[in-house]
């Protein structure tokens, strides 16, 4: 499952990047092998304090399209 999560966040990425803009950074971290949980992390010069609950729901839309809800449940 790992290896086909990760190409997922690899795609929504490249949807980021290409419908909002770079990103500074984004980072998908596994929090250990016993919580089997992940969190992710996003810095870009288009995400404001205004904005941020707009990129949040944008966020989440991402994951809901393009993750199963067994795979957003792990976030």
């Amino acid at each position: 499952m790992e290896n086909n999560i990760i190409t997922k966040f690899k795609t929504i990425y490249l949807q980021v990047k290409k419908e909002k803009g770079p990103c500074n950074l984004f980072m998908v971290l596994k929090m250990d092998e016993y919580t089997d949980k992940w969190s992710i992390i996003i810095s870009a010069n288009w995400i404001t304090q205004e904005n941020k609950k707009e990129v949040f729901q944008y966020i989440v839309g991402l994951l809901k399209n393009n993750l199963t809800p067994e795979e957003t449940s792990t976030i």
